[in-house]
């Protein structure tokens, strides 16, 4: 029989030691992955909980929102009565005092003590004051809570989405060390060497899980403290009352508390490019500001960025804090960015397009822009339109102040611009000027009349009677002229070709006609025909501000160095004197005389102007004059002169002294008087001073001056 070999047989000696080791593996990398799936289910809630709460904050402040809203619609219009309950005690008091019938005058007085009592019992329950200051801190100060919740809302939302970013890292955790059982567990099923082929990536993939866990356990979770959320919004509101440099002390407050808090650091960059800010142009559009402001305002804007923060008007915002700085590439990129998220709103895509002059990208530019005009085509409200239009017209100039070499570009791109205006402030029935070969102005100039901007000009080469658009920019005295014009829309104005000089309605530039250089550009369409600069300093008696309002019915400018003055015989007046010269006084008042009693205006006229006479123990120089001086404004807003009474004298000391009165068809007596140490100084108070007063509604069966 052939002799039969046993097969050799391969002994696995080290089989149990591997497999005692690698059950004690697993059961580690089980308890490790319970763990991670408590941690999962753990964030799971806590995100739950921070989603519910971000809900419950978004509703608590819309109903805030709505509180807010209300309450101030309430104060406002409770201040409104209060004013017209004023108006009418004033009136009644006046009729009262000007008729001869007993018993008319007693029923005048009792109107008078009626409206006075009405008028104060209301005026206490309202928090709005005036139109202007009150009004706007009682709206700041209502829209904190609402915005106090806002924010609790954004921190909760972003809390939630940290704690679902934790818990799916947890599940990709778990997917991956998944894989790293099933490599061991096949281990198991080979002997040999081969099974530590299969076992150690399994291990391996443990060891990386078990790192992975840790740094999303060590992650951090956005935390901002309610007290750094309460010194934002209280930030917001100082910003939103016109007091940017108390807001940066609030959002610097609150980034020292909470130095996540990304709403503060995007909120602290507005607050610092609008503390820096140089604009006076009406717009709530600012585009200047100073170098320093606005790379504070960059290193706000981009640590709120890293911060996730990345709304369209943030990104919008900081880009344009880095074209103001010159740095293009940056400013295209965010403005690229924040087109991404919202394409329509038209100073988004005008930021994109004058970051894209300034890199000298011509093409480009030119079709943003004429994509940003046909966006603001379907703005609805034509004073939005001529802000945004404002803005995106001195953001040119900053270009050419930053590279002059961009300035054909920018006059081109300008060009666009006006003939997008033309539509919202022409007539409509009257054809835009078109330059021809032959066109041109000849003459520009700029100069005053009544504290008012006036361009006048020869325009030639036009057909018939068309339309001139006339731009207007202005750079203030503290420049020093230097640095870019900011356009001055409410200054802008269409003029009409046909008869020579061609001149602009005068317009007033806010109070008392800031100091400094003005610029008036005019367009044919789109073409830029001329443009020309006037340089105007201070008034002779120094920097003048503004006096007065609705409520006495009359403004007036007057030096800022000098002292208001009371005067008990006259409480609805203003006088100020110069401290440093007591013969200099000028006094303003202005009063009803009751309805019909302008038949009777010469005699109460001169009734009037003899007791000033009187009081002042005038010396008259000659008879009366005659003229139309005083400068009013009628219902509609139009110009109009008052007819005036003068007399012109000397007081037993010496000093000359100027009374010009005025009774129009409202039934108003208006009164100026001027004092001066000689005839010099008299005159040059009344051209200074007198020509600055405005009184206030003129009606409008008043003729306007100048037709």
């Amino acid at each position: 029989m052939p002799e039969i070999e046993a097969p050799e047989l391969e002994l696995d000696d080290d089989a149990p030691t591997f497999r005692r080791r690698l059950a004690l593996v697993v059961v580690l990398i089980t308890l490790f992955g319970a763990g991670i799936a408590y941690l999962h289910e753990s964030n799971g809630n806590l995100e739950d909980n921070a989603a519910r709460s971000a809900q419950i904050a978004s509703i608590k402040g819309f109903g805030q929102q709505v509180g807010a809203s209300t309450e101030y619609r309430f104060d406002y219009r409770v201040f409104v009565q209060s004013q017209l309950l004023e108006r009418r005690h004033v009136i009644a008091t006046s009729r009262q005092n000007t008729t001869n019938d007993a018993a008319q005058a007693q029923i005048y007085a009792d109107d008078s003590s009626r409206y006075g009592q009405l008028s104060g019992a209301i005026a206490g329950d309202t928090k709005v004051q005036d139109e202007t200051t009150s009004a706007s801190a009682v709206s700041s100060t209502l829209d904190t809570a609402p915005d106090k919740a806002r924010l609790e809302q954004k921190v909760f939302a972003n809390k939630a989405n940290d704690y679902g970013n934790k818990a799916d890292s947890y599940v990709a955790v778990l997917t991956v060390l998944a894989v790293g059982l099933f490599l061991i567990g096949l281990s198991l099923t080979i002997a040999g060497r081969g099974r530590y082929y299969l076992a150690a990536p399994g291990v391996a993939i443990a060891i990386v899980c078990v790192g992975w866990a840790a740094v999303v356990t060590l992650g951090t979770i956005t935390k901002v403290s309610s007290h750094a959320i309460d010194l934002t919004a209280q930030g917001q509101a100082l910003a939103n009352s016109g007091d940017p440099k108390g807001a940066i002390d609030k959002f610097h407050e609150a980034i020292a508390d909470s130095p996540q808090f990304g709403a503060a650091f995007a909120r602290l960059a507005d607050a610092e490019f609008e503390a820096g800010g140089t604009g006076g142009n009406g717009s709530n559009l600012q585009s200047l500001s100073t170098k320093d402001a606005a790379q504070r305002a960059i290193d706000a804007g981009e640590k709120a960025i890293s911060l996730g923060e990345g709304n369209p008007s943030l990104l919008s915002n900081v880009g344009f804090y880095h074209f103001f700085l010159g740095q293009y590439d940056r400013a295209a990129d965010l403005s690229e960015q924040a087109l991404s998220s919202n394409d329509e709103f038209p100073p988004l895509v005008f930021n994109l397009a004058v970051a894209q002059v300034g890199k000298g990208e011509a093409d480009a530019a030119q079709k943003t822009y004429e994509r940003g005009i046909s966006l603001l085509a379907k703005e609805q409200d034509n004073g939005a339109r001529l802000e945004i239009l404002s803005a995106a017209r001195t953001d040119l100039e900053i270009a050419v102040d930053n590279d002059p070499s961009r300035k054909d570009l920018a006059d081109k791109m300008k060009g666009l611009l006006a003939a997008a205006e033309v539509p919202l402030i022409g007539v409509a029935d009257e054809p835009v000027a078109q330059a021809g070969a032959d066109s041109k102005i000849n003459n520009l100039k700029v100069t005053t009349d009544r504290f008012r901007l006036v361009a006048s000009y020869d325009a030639e080469g036009f057909a018939d009677v068309s339309q001139l658009l006339n731009v207007w920019y202005f750079r203030p005295e503290s420049a020093n002229g230097q640095g870019p014009f900011e356009q001055t829309f409410a200054l802008d104005e269409v003029a009409f070709t046909g008869s020579n000089p061609v001149s602009t309605i005068p317009a007033e530039q806010g109070d008392c006609l800031p100091r400094g250089d003005y610029r008036v550009e005019v367009y044919a369409g789109d073409q830029l025909l001329t443009s020309a600069e006037e340089h105007f300093a201070d008034s002779a008696l120094g920097p003048l501000v503004i006096a007065g309002g609705e409520d006495i019915g009359f403004t007036m400018c007057h030096p800022d160095g000098w002292k208001q003055q009371t005067n008990a015989q006259a409480p609805d007046s203003l006088e100020f004197a110069n401290p440093n010269d007591a013969a200099q006084l000028v006094l303003v008042t202005n009063a009803p005389i009751g309805a019909g009693s302008s038949a009777n205006a010469d005699a109460l006229l001169s009734a009037r102007m003899s007791a000033a006479i009187e009081q002042e123990q005038l010396t008259v120089d000659g008879p009366p004059q005659f003229g139309q001086e005083l400068l009013g404004h009628t219902v509609s807003g139009a110009d109009a002169s008052l007819p005036t009474t003068s007399v012109t004298g000397v007081t037993p000391q010496g000093e000359a002294v100027r009374i010009t009165g005025s009774i129009a068809s409202d039934d108003v007596l208006r009164v100026v008087i001027i004092t001066a140490a000689n005839r010099a100084d008299l005159d040059l108070l009344r051209d200074q001073l007198v020509n600055s007063i405005r009184f206030l509604r003129v009606p409008p069966t008043t003729t306007p001056n100048g037709g």
